[in-house]
């Protein structure tokens, strides 16, 4: 039987082909999304890709938003329900045994989990950066949640998909732990989770050819300090009036970096033109020989750190570093969040806002 693999993320992808490397597993099957807004994830996608690893590629852009959480018409149920009957089919026509899914947080990866575990096939979560361990905040079940979520189960979940789901639609970032049906779960970070369905991770310089002669364009050869600074899309958490807090953390780095040291500026994949423009900006302003990694194709940190030397790496919650050690050398890493906390609750960021924080400051 054949094994499907879904990826939405390019370290989901990086961790899929460790696992498939790892276990020798034959038949791949691989599903490519992308988070909305970030279709340049299939080129990187296609970067990555190991040569005859997979057997299969289809390219479902919007699986990780499949479950149709926002709904405001009967054609969004409708759109659901055929996503539904797609994928049901794409795993009967390929005599699909396993499905691999990749983050436990994800609303879509958990519907995916519980409906298709219910008709038989055989679940296994594998890695996907620090949502795999850090559970995110979440909302308590009210009463009036509780009667929402038995309607909904009893007009929507139970006849078309047969089974319940609504407690997750209504509590986002649920507790997976112990509630989510799995039968393997694979993990990078020893010690975290010993149920026994949960394996290893052992990674390993898993790269494609095109890969390999694409990151050689992208390091000089040189005997100058070299460190790398890791960008990261926090208007997504602190909102786009916050996001000078975040420019001045970045100039007070740079500020601290001696300007005979070459700074190699690594761009998160969803960072918006215009914040990596700006941090182009102050790099120039600070007097920093800075360059661009994989300007062409945004791949994964994590190959560089396997392959190259860094004396320091600048980080704000770039998962990266949580694999410090695991999945390459140990690094020097400096992390930035804590700065730009300081600078965000003395500017009045929301207690709401400042939660997300909390959870992060905390690894």
């Amino acid at each position: 039987m054949s094994h499907l693999f879904v990826v939405f993320t390019p370290f989901q992808l990086f961790i899929a082909q460790q696992l498939v490397h790892q276990e020798q597993l034959k038949d791949c099957i691989l599903i490519e999304a992308y988070i909305a807004g970030n279709p340049h994830f299939i080129e990187i996608y296609d970067m990555m890709e190991m040569e005859g690893m997979w057997k299969k590629k289809y390219i479902i852009p919007d699986f990780a938003q499949w479950d149709g959480l926002r709904t405001t018409s009967i054609m969004d149920e409708v759109k659901t329900y055929k996503m539904y009957r797609k994928i049901r089919n794409l795993i009967k026509s390929n005599n699909v045994g396993t499905l691999y899914l990749g983050e436990m947080q994800n609303n879509a990866i958990r519907f995916t989990d519980i409906v298709f575990h219910h008709k038989g096939i055989k679940i296994v979560f594998f890695e996907e950066g620090t949502a795999h361990y850090i559970q995110r905040p979440y909302q308590k079940e009210t009463h009036w949640m509780k009667i929402k979520e038995f309607i909904r189960d009893l007009v929507e979940y139970l006849p078309l998909y047969h089974v319940r789901f609504a407690k997750w639609r209504y509590v986002l970032c649920r507790p997976f732990e112990g509630e989510l049906p799995m039968d393997v779960r694979y993990s990078v970070i020893p010690g975290h989770y010993n149920k026994p369905f949960d394996k290893q991770l052992y990674p390993s310089l898993v790269i494609s050819k095109k890969m390999e002669a694409y990151m050689a364009e992208s390091i000089c050869n040189t005997d100058k300090k070299r460190v790398m600074f890791m960008t990261d899309p926090l208007a997504e958490v602190i909102g786009s009036e916050f996001m000078e807090c975040y420019f001045d953390t970045i100039k007070e780095c740079f500020d601290s970096i001696s300007k005979d040291t070459e700074v190699y500026i690594k761009y998160h994949p969803r960072d918006p033109k215009e914040s990596r423009d700006r941090v182009i900006e102050i790099g120039k302003a600070c007097g920093l020989d800075c360059k661009v990694m994989s300007e062409r194709v945004n791949i994964p940190a994590e190959y560089y750190l396997q392959k190259f030397k860094f004396d320091s790496i600048f980080v704000f919650n770039a998962s990266t570093y949580f694999y410090d050690g695991y999945l390459f050398p140990k690094c020097n890493f400096v992390k930035l969040l804590p700065k730009l906390y300081a600078r965000v609750k003395a500017a009045g960021l929301s207690e709401d806002k400042l939660k997300w924080f909390d959870a992060f400051l905390k690894k």
